[in-house]
């Protein structure tokens, strides 16, 4: 038999199969090498829109509203190079720095309107948003408008802050629906049955019975009443409370940032109900606030001689890098953690539970 012919076809197919064999460990090494170049490529988008986001915060807060807008403006105008949820959020935040400048209220609608339309954009924060358009159309007396987006934040499921039913109260006031306004009255301040002698819905049917302006001052004036009639909110005083730690992912990328935490204080001083409320930049800091303020105690809060549950108690906890020079150790990073008067006639009780 001869048997040259299959030598020959065999020494083929063994260097065909040679061939695709290292093809494919060339395919799999360049597939690792692609995901490895892919994630890092997209954890540096991850910290650029982060890092950005929170020098935006920042300016807000300093009121250098201008700054903010500049940093936000690139993100928005360059959404193929951050985050879907970058983009999203820096439409939110553009939104408040020109509301906060009092003179842009457009293009302050305009950019809200953009952050709740984004479909990457969380309800946690589209609320927020559509809590500030119901605002500024109430503000200029637009109240079926406001009405319209109050309802699109009704939809959402889970609980709803105090804000929301103060503002609720206020449009339907204005719009002559008297047992909503009732409601949403009860539901503004807590225990308010309680400490307030007079009859509600008494004072709503005779604050309807005004109207425009001499209605509208008629019905804060109500609310800032039934605000002084509850129970007065005093900080509670720490007994035990550790820092939480400054991430690794974050000291490593320079990421600065905050935590709005909730929780209640129990008879004993311990604390529980804890849940991150709002958080900047996101999947930061979380973590690290969750395990040290499950471990905080308070001092127990006396009246009557009883120990007393201390409820809706929000904290807000910082994390900054101090600026020693460009060497930055975990001994350079600081943390601050700062009380929010969450009474119902603070000043900005937005972010506080029901």
């Amino acid at each position: 038999m001869d048997f040259t012919h299959f030598r020959r076809v065999s020494f083929g197919t063994a260097f065909f199969v040679s061939l695709l064999g290292i093809t494919i460990v060339d395919a799999a090494y360049l597939g690792r090498a692609n995901a490895a170049q892919l994630e890092d490529h997209q954890q540096r988008h991850s910290m650029k829109g982060e890092k950005q986001l929170a020098s935006a915060r920042k300016h807000i807060v300093n009121q250098s509203y201008d700054k903010a807008i500049s940093d936000l403006s690139n993100i928005i105008d360059k959404p193929g190079d951050f985050r879907p949820i970058d983009v999203a959020v820096a439409y939110q935040f553009r939104g408040y720095a020109h509301l906060a400048t009092g003179t842009q209220k457009n293009q302050a609608l305009s950019d809200l309107r953009a952050a709740i339309e984004h479909p990457a954009l969380p309800n946690a924060k589209k609320h927020e948003s559509i809590a500030r358009i119901s605002q500024l159309y109430a503000s200029t007396g637009l109240y079926s408008e406001a009405r319209r987006y109050l309802n699109i934040w009704q939809q959402w499921s889970g609980p709803k802050p105090r804000e929301y039913y103060r503002l609720s109260a206020l449009i339907n006031v204005m719009l002559d629906d008297q047992q909503p306004a009732y409601d949403d009255v009860l539901q503004s301040f807590h225990k308010l049955q309680e400490n307030y002698p007079g009859n509600i819905m008494a004072r709503i049917q005779t604050i309807l019975q005004a109207e425009g302006n001499t209605r509208l001052n008629l019905f804060q004036g109500f609310m800032n009443e039934l605000a002084s009639a509850t129970p007065i909110v005093t900080k509670p005083t720490p007994s035990r409370n550790a820092d939480p730690e400054y991430p690794n992912k974050a000291g490593r990328f320079k990421l600065e940032g905050y935590v709005l935490v909730g929780f209640d204080i129990k008879t004993d001083g311990n604390v529980q109900n804890v849940q991150i409320l709002e958080a900047v930049p996101e999947n930061i800091f979380e973590k690290d606030v969750l395990k040290a303020v499950k471990k905080w105690k308070f001092e127990q809060k006396v009246i009557g001689g009883i120990a007393v549950p201390q409820e809706d108690i929000v904290y807000q906890i910082v994390f900054n890098l101090m600026d020693l020079g460009r060497n930055r150790t975990a001994r350079e990073f600081r943390i601050s953690a700062t009380w929010h008067d969450c009474s119902p006639n603070s000043v900005s009780p937005h972010f506080c539970p029901r």
